[in-house]
């Protein structure tokens, strides 16, 4: 007896299951475009192939529980809807070639049984999980007229599709959960539901879906990838481009046709909904942006130098730490950490860059404590400085400019997986208020950088920097007294 904790067949037979969903939505689609009948007969014996096996699936769970959480198909609900969202479009592209008894054999045996009775019962209120539920329980409700299916899936008050998109949506296009991951998988299960409403007079496209799509966008690099944000890693937007095709059907945005331009566009969204007549899109203009309802600033490069102040938040009690960064040009950056405590603390501040250490100053071996991050680091050494201080990689170079007795580890840390080894600092002092200036060359140059008191103000509210590389120079003044930010450049 096969127990879906620790065997792995169950994964397998659930990919098994999601190809004959999928075949049975694709031999609709060969029918739709060539009417040929044979495509529907095909869809025909897949789907009364599950009107006899689908009633005798066990409900089950993960730990082979028969509870609500549970599936037939798969473990999970989520397992459930994924599978029967192609099955109900393929059922729905080949409906007009069915029996009547067909039809009712699969609603009674599979669609009614797998909506109400699988998946209704288990409520995550706003979750991507959910989204993939209310499409499941939608198509079915649009493809039966169900409209108490309709409305479960679409108005329910606590889980419904517009509880989810006003809820579950930033204003900045973000999805709530804060990882691209979740983002782009949330839009997968989200287009079904949508464009299911459409092809039947309910129009749920809206600003918030709009959006989501405008998020990743807003947030890509210049080569198109997307920071590693929360549990996601760097994400290549290219290759979440697919899905474009539908947003920029609905929408018509030159960013969607720009980001689209620069893909194959031979995959299935390309050919369901894919402009044969898409114009380029043009050059985009890069700008800095500030996101404060996501907690991010983007700093482009423009005129002059674009900056960013941010402040933790309750990182710890008694703590209060704000950064400033500043993009001086293409290739250097400076940040001012400025913090101040209730009372004397051991501070470090960490930061990890790609690329191989090339030269570092010698330090003693440090075994790093056996704490949470900490424990990941490898190969760490430790230097005690009050002088301006340079960390050399291949790939740039780190600078921190001269100020109170700092301890300076070099190691590496874990990046994608803990045999990714990536270059890593920290800054170390023991002070209830202070501040550490430093900077990024990416391409090596070197920086001059001295961090400057201002008069006899706390460094922690109070702070300048001065930073000189090649031709350029700029001051920076920083004052954060009565708990707000100016920011002077000179």
């Amino acid at each position: 007896m096969s127990h879906p904790s620790t065997d792995y067949d169950l994964c397998v037979l659930m990919g098994v299951h999601d190809g004959w969903a999928r075949k049975t939505r694709d031999l609709g689609l060969a029918y739709q475009i060539t009417g040929e009948v044979q495509y529907a007969d095909k869809a025909r014996e897949i789907m009364l192939a599950y009107v006899a096996a689908y009633p005798t699936y066990d409900l089950h769970t993960t730990r082979g529980e028969s509870r609500i959480g549970g599936g037939k198909v798969g473990p999970q609900t989520l397992d459930e809807a994924v599978w029967l969202i192609p099955f109900a479009q393929g059922a729905d592209l080949v409906w007009e070639t069915l029996s009547e008894t067909d039809r009712q054999n699969i609603t009674e045996n599979i669609l009614q049984v797998s909506a109400r009775e699988i998946i209704l019962p288990h409520e995550m209120k706003v979750h991507n999980i959910q989204c993939w539920k209310n499409s499941a329980v939608g198509l079915v409700g649009f493809l039966l007229g169900d409209e108490e299916l309709i409305t479960q899936a679409i108005d329910h008050p606590e889980r419904g599709y517009h509880k989810q998109m006003a809820e579950g949506v930033t204003p900045d296009g973000q999805w709530w959960e804060g990882a691209w991951g979740y983002h782009f998988y949330t839009l997968s299960a989200l287009w079904p539901i949508v464009e299911a409403g459409r092809n039947c007079g309910v129009d749920l496209y809206g600003d918030a879906l709009n959006r989501m799509f405008d998020g990743p966008l807003t947030f890509a690099m210049p080569h198109l990838h997307l920071p590693a944000f929360n549990d996601s890693h760097e994400v290549d937007l290219s290759g979440r481009a697919s899905i474009y095709e539908i947003a920029q059907a609905r929408y018509q945005n030159a960013g969607y046709a720009r980001l689209l331009g620069q893909t194959q566009r031979d995959d299935d969204f390309a050919l369901w909904f894919g402009d044969e007549t898409l114009a380029a899109g043009g050059v985009r203009t890069w700008e800095s942006d500030n996101l404060p309802d996501s907690g991010y600033a983007v700093l482009a490069r423009g005129e002059g130098v674009d900056y960013c102040v941010a402040e933790a938040g309750p990182i710890y009690e008694g703590v209060r730490h704000v950064r400033t960064v500043a993009l001086v040009n293409e290739q250097t950056i400076v940040v001012l950490d400025q913090i101040a405590c209730d009372e004397e603390r051991l501070l470090d501040v960490a930061y990890h860059h790609r690329g191989e250490w090339t030269a570092h100053p010698d330090g003693d071996a440090w075994t790093p404590p056996d704490l949470d991050a900490y424990r990941y680091l490898k190969d760490a050494q430790l230097t005690t400085t009050s002088d301006t201080l340079s960390l050399t990689l291949n790939s740039g170079v780190i600078t921190l400019a001269a100020s109170d007795e700092t301890q300076v580890i070099t190691a590496t840390g874990m990046g994608d997986n803990q045999k990714d080894r990536v270059p890593m600092v920290i800054f170390r002092r023991r002070a209830k208020e202070t501040a550490f200036a430093w900077a990024i060359s990416l391409d090596g140059s070197p920086i001059s950088l001295a961090n400057l008191a201002v008069s006899d103000q706390p460094i922690s509210t109070h702070a300048s920097v001065r930073l000189t590389t090649g031709d350029i120079s700029v001051f920076f003044a920083v004052d954060l007294s009565k708990n707000s930010d100016v920011f002077r450049i000179l």
